[in-house]
This record gives C-alpha cells, sequence and structure tokens, in this order.
C-alpha cells in the first residue's frame, strides 16, 4: 500500500490541470485522494502500534477513496487518466481493508484495481498490507487469472517482435567451458536463447542476470548459451570468464566463441547480439544491444505458446555447419572491430 499511497498526489496531478478552486471538481478530487492518502498512513501507523483509532482513520480511507472514484468518472479527462485514479484508489482500499480484516471487501476493490489495469504482480505479492489475503485461496486464484491474462497479453504484443520464417540458417556443435557436448539439434523441443557476448562488454555483463532470471523460472522450457568471445585467448581468459561467471552466479553453459562461431551471425554487429530460437531450432529473433528482462520474457512467453508441432521443420542450412575458410586474399571481419551496444 505504501508505494501506491505516495504516488496518489502525483497521479492526481498528472490528471488535472484545474485553477486550483475548491470548488473544481477537479481539485475536489484531488483533494479527496490527498485526504485518503493522509488517513492511511496514520491508520496503518497506529493500527501496527495497536492503536485502535487506526481502524477509524482505515475506514474514513476508504470513504474518501470511494467518494474520489465516484466523482473522478464526471470529469472531462482521458479514460488512462481515469484509469490510473481507479488503480490508485481501489488498490489502496484493498490494502486498507485487508487490514482491517474485511476479506471480502478487500478482494473486490482488489479485482476492480486489477480490471483497472493494475498489473504489478510483484507487489501484490510483497505488499505487507495483503499479507493477510495471501493466506487464502482466492488470492492465489486471482493472482494465477492474472498472470494468464498478462502473458496472454504479452504473448500478443510479442508476435509482431518474432520473425515468421528463419532469419537465417544457424547451427552449432561445441564444447562448454566444462569440456560437456552441446549441440543445437539436441535442444530441439526448447525455446533456445544464444547471447553473444564477452566480459569486457559493460552492456553484456548488464544482461546477465536476466539470463539467469529467465532460466530460473523456464527451466527445462528454455536453454541459455553463452557464447563468450574474448579479445584474448588461452587459458588465461578461459579463467577469467570462469571467475567471473562464479561471481556473477551464471548458471547456463558458456562457451568460449572462436572465429567461426562469429561468423554463424551474418553481419555481426556488436555486443551483446542475442540469438532467439524456437523449439524448432529456427533463428525468430535477433537482438543487437541490451534489453530488458521483460522484453526477453516477453519472446520466450510468445515461442512456447506455438504449438510444437505447428511450425514447419528447420529448413536444411543452406550452408555448411563450419563456414568455408574466406577466399585467398579476403580476411574475415576482425571481431575485436565489433563494439558493445
Amino acid at each position: 500500500m505504501n508505494l501506491l499511497r505516495r504516488l496518489a498526489p502525483c497521479a492526481v496531478l498528472l490528471l488535472l490541470a484545474s485553477s486550483g478552486l475548491a470548488q473544481d471538481p477537479a481539485a475536489r478530487v484531488q483533494a479527496l485522494l490527498e485526504d485518503a492518502y493522509g488517513l492511511c498512513t496514520k491508520g496503518e501507523q497506529l493500527l501496527g502500534a495497536g492503536d485502535a483509532q487506526g481502524k477509524e482513520l482505515l475506514e474514513q480511507a476508504c470513504e474518501r477513496y470511494a467518494d474520489a472514484l465516484t466523482q473522478v468518472e464526471a470529469l472531462p479527462v482521458s479514460a488512462a487518466k481515469k484509469a490510473l485514479v481507479r488503480q490508485v484508489g481501489h488498490y489502496n482500499t484493498a490494502c486498507a481493508r485487508s487490514l482491517l480484516g474485511q476479506e471480502d471487501e478487500a478482494f473486490a476493490a482488489l479485482r476492480a484495481a486489477l480490471e483497472a489495469g493494475y498489473d504489478d504482480l510483484t507487489r501484490l505479492v510483497e505488499d505487507p498490507s495483503l499479507a493477510p489475503l495471501r493466506a487464502s485461496p482466492r488470492f492465489q486464484n486471482l493472482l494465477a487469472r492474472t498472470r494468464a491474462r498478462l502473458d496472454g497479453e504479452a504473448v500478443a504484443a510479442a508476435q509482431s517482435l518474432l520473425s515468421p520464417e528463419p532469419l537465417f540458417p544457424y547451427d552449432f556443435d561445441v564444447k562448454t567451458l566444462d569440456g560437456a557436448p552441446l549441440k543445437l539439434a539436441d535442444l530441439r523441443g526448447k525455446v533456445v536463447i544464444v547471447d553473444y557476448w564477452g566480459t569486457w562488454c559493460p552492456p553484456c555483463r548488464q544482461e546477465i542476470p536476466h539470463f539467469v532470471e529467465l532460466g530460473r523460472e523456464f527451466g527445462d522450457l528454455l536453454e541459455v548459451v553463452g557464447m563468450t568471445f574474448e579479445k584474448e585467448q588461452g587459458e588465461a581468459a578461459v579463467a577469467g570468464v570462469r571467475r567471473f561467471a562464479r561471481e556473477l552466479g551464471v548458471t547456463y553453459p558458456l562457451v568460449m566463441a572462436d572465429r567461426a562461431l562469429l561468423q554463424q551471425v551474418p553481419n555481426l554487429e556488436g555486443f551483446p547480439t542475442t540469438l532467439i530460437i524456437d523449439r524448432q531450432g529456427r533463428v525468430r529473433a535477433r537482438e543487437v544491444g541490451y534489453r530488458e528482462h521483460a522484453y526477453l520474457r516477453q519472446l520466450v512467453i510468445a515461442l512456447l505458446a506455438e504449438e510444437a508441432g505447428k511450425a514447419p521443420e528447420a529448413p536444411a542450412p543452406e550452408t555448411p555447419e563450419t563456414p568455408a575458410p574466406a577466399p585467398e586474399g579476403e580476411q574475415p571481419p576482425e571481431p575485436e572491430g565489433l563494439g558493445p551496444f
């Protein structure tokens, strides 16, 4: 509750460019929300200290939020701005009702907040004000339904980011830093993320926790492979990568990438470059530069949503698995020229 209560006055200021006069409808809504904010804050403090007056203040806060939610509907503002106030008002009401032990009313307000577009599920499962609700099966059911809805929306949004056809032929047959064999062909049935990165690349390092978290969330449905290119080669470079992997808690296989592996990606422009590969082994997206966790997660969810047998089998590679040597007199591009994004 605390976070959204702090947002409440700001949310209203965003939507109300008013005269500031007390009789102005927008100013009245703003005053109601600010008053409810203060009552919630004080009521929660008193309740935590065992003072019964805290319950009275929380009840008053709920009344103020109800008035504000009614009056905001008549304001000549956009639907998006009204929705923001609904999210704040209903969510904070749910928190207050939860603290008051009014479970039915709390769930009704929480459902209203979600219907208004509230989508911070992390806050839902961590907010101490909602702790009394989390023991109820109703909370878990509501959370599961909301997750399913948001994931469905994410799938729809991510579909436009995925190529319907393979971007280019791609394959690998390598050994990991631990000496284990790793083939793309053996990963059919999983979504695969191949991350071309280097320890010398700041955005590459910043992205690694995202891959670790994705691996933890999706388990056996996802395989992440780190294709590590270091400007120096040899045992010292391998030792440096191992040390770095331990420090960051890398849980997925790492491969020391040579020039041939870099050439598997046409026009490799920079680091990090991330390949998103579907369960048929086809490269469906190539992301150059740092990407947020939520963006990468959307792509994974979209590919997992595809039926395993729906997409056509990946076409036979048009090039050998190991790139042919460059014609005499020509040299492949120098990897050192590829910079971090």
